[in-house]
């Protein structure tokens, strides 16, 4: 999912967002692996017609793309700090905000450019594991299950996961435990307490 969010600059979307929009027309679109969009939009007017063209640009980009709409917060009349308080939109934005929090199953944290971490997340199917790593990491977390990959698969996507990439591995750190996978080829190598 893509949450798309900006203040409204004469009746559009700002500068920079508008240049991501435009550089989107690629043939590289038909492999984009996004099935939802939303849209956040906050003006200063109160002009009923003030959302108008952006919501006709995204709805044209929804069609476009084959896209579900996640839903939109169109805020009016909000120019200052604090002119969003006490406002239905504020609970509306939160309401789509908790929706997203349901569909994504944990943290990914990576550098600029890096969208590895999501990649681990669309690829759970092939995490795998050696003879040997089941027995080390079932002696390094002492436990009693059948199947570890499952164990990991489940942690990995557990709402508290937070997944870093470092090198040729990824780090994903869970309830005070670290799994390193490998980028590669998806090998689950190793798990074990977090050191405190």
């Amino acid at each position: 999912m893509v949450v798309i969010a900006s203040p409204v600059y004469f009746y559009g979307i700002s500068a920079e967002l508008k240049a991501i929009v435009d550089r989107l027309h690629t043939p590289m679109r038909n492999e984009f692996k996004v099935k939802k969009l939303a849209l956040l939009l906050v003006g200063a007017a109160d002009l009923p017609e003030l959302f108008d063209a952006i919501k006709l640009q995204y709805q044209l980009v929804l069609n476009f793309f084959h896209l579900e709409d996640a839903g939109m917060v169109l805020v009016r009349g909000v120019k200052d700090i604090g002119d969003i308080k006490g406002r239905k939109e504020l609970e509306e934005a939160y309401n789509l905000g908790a929706s997203i929090h349901d569909e994504i199953p944990c943290s990914v944290q990576q550098g600029k450019g890096d969208t590895s971490g999501l990649e681990l997340l669309n690829h759970l199917d092939k995490l795998h594991t050696t003879e040997l790593g089941v027995v080390r990491i079932k002696k390094n977390l002492s436990l009693d299950t059948d199947d570890v990959v499952v164990w990991c698969k489940d942690k990995i996507s557990s709402a508290q996961a937070i997944i870093t990439r470092s090198g040729k591995n990824w780090y994903i750190n869970v309830d005070n435990f670290i799994i390193t996978v490998n980028t590669h080829s998806y090998t689950i190598i190793t798990a074990h307490r977090e050191k405190r």
